[in-house]
């Protein structure tokens, strides 16, 4: 069966800093220690201690297993990450990530169509994936500089993860495009003029655009300084 090629229009846009700032951000942003999102989430956990720590960066909450809702939280670590599940106020699982660069998407989606959430987090230079169970369903490189962002690509139903990322040669930025699904690994490019590189962090996000054009579309964002 011929792959599916991937249809993808990729835009950048450059901002000023304090322009930027306004937009919505497609990431969860860390929660504060003091926030009225974790005190509702220390209520239904029994272990209050690590949810009140100040190496509580994420926190989310979502079906994983189907039985009931858990709450996921990801938190700093001497070696770079923990990955910990509370399911019923009790510690389920808890998985090491060893990274020194920060997260950018920390995502509870089904990615692989079984109507349950599975846990996704990127580093740049590291994309990772998590079954409800604490099996790690995926494990891929991905470039220091590069974005990444989940959507339904395909339109099937279920969430694909996207990654992009800018390569400059001095007069052209080519944004490479992976789409990483159930079907397996493709990639595409885009390629536009410039005299300098993109200033990083990127945005990633993926909509409808182009009502016009089937299928979704691809937008970078970035900022100058």
């Amino acid at each position: 069966m011929k792959q599916k090629t991937i249809k993808a229009t990729i835009v950048i846009i450059v901002l000023l800093a304090t322009v930027i700032t306004l937009l919505p951000s497609m990431h969860h942003q860390p929660l504060l220690q003091a926030s009225p999102e974790l005190s509702v989430l220390m209520k239904l956990t029994e272990d209050t201690s690590f949810f009140s720590a100040p190496n509580v960066l994420f926190v989310e909450r979502g079906r994983l297993t189907g039985e009931q809702m858990e709450i996921v939280a990801l938190s700093q670590s001497s070696a770079g990450y923990n990955v910990t599940v509370f399911k019923a106020g009790q510690l389920a699982w808890q998985a090491a990530i060893s990274s020194s660069s920060q997260c950018d998407l920390f995502m509870l989606e089904d990615i692989d169509g079984d109507d349950l959430s599975e846990i996704v987090l990127h580093f740049p230079g590291k994309l990772l994936a998590y079954d409800g169970d604490g099996t790690l369903i995926g494990n891929y490189v991905t470039h220091q500089n590069s974005t990444a962002t989940i959507a339904d690509w395909y339109s099937g139903g279920s969430q694909e993860i996207l990654a992009a990322t800018p390569l400059f040669n001095g007069t052209h930025i080519t944004f490479n495009l992976t789409v990483i699904s159930d079907r397996g690994v493709e990639k595409g490019n885009y390629t536009i003029p410039s005299n300098s590189p993109p200033a990083l962090p990127l945005e990633l996000v993926a909509g409808d655009f182009y009502p016009s054009s089937p299928g979704l579309e691809a937008l970078v964002v970035s900022q100058t300084t």
